[in-house]
């Protein structure tokens, strides 16, 4: 790819600000009733929650919703009877912003030190 094609795929969120604003709320509140801890790897951010049926329901939901306006996220969920964990990279088309919006993404989440409550 060169760089005037890396530079031509979007790599921004196709929500308004009003909805974007909601939909990182909702991203928050999940992190503070479910959040375990966040890490951030070389080429992904990945997030462990508590494993119940409601948080995955949750994070089942939101991950259709981004994949709608954030195509360039590539969403894995997975988990085991103690802890679910989502893992977002960014898509092998997306350039090298890619690092960026993996770092703003921990903002999201809080810091990578541990447990939320």
């Amino acid at each position: 790819m060169s760089e005037q094609q890396e530079a031509d795929v979007p790599v921004a969120c196709g929500l308004g600000v009003a909805e974007g604003q909601e939909r990182i709320q909702r991203w928050r509140s999940l992190a503070e009733s479910a959040r375990i801890r966040v890490t951030r790897e070389p080429d992904a951010v990945v997030v462990r929650y508590q494993s119940d049926s409601r948080v995955r329901q949750e994070l089942e939901d939101l991950v259709a919703l981004e994949a709608v306006c954030c195509p360039f996220l590539v969403f894995t969920l997975d988990g085991g009877p103690a802890e679910g964990m989502l893992r977002i990279s960014m898509s092998p088309d997306a350039g090298p912003r890619a690092v960026d919006v993996l770092d703003s993404l921990i903002a999201v989440w809080g810091d990578n030190s541990g447990p939320s409550r």
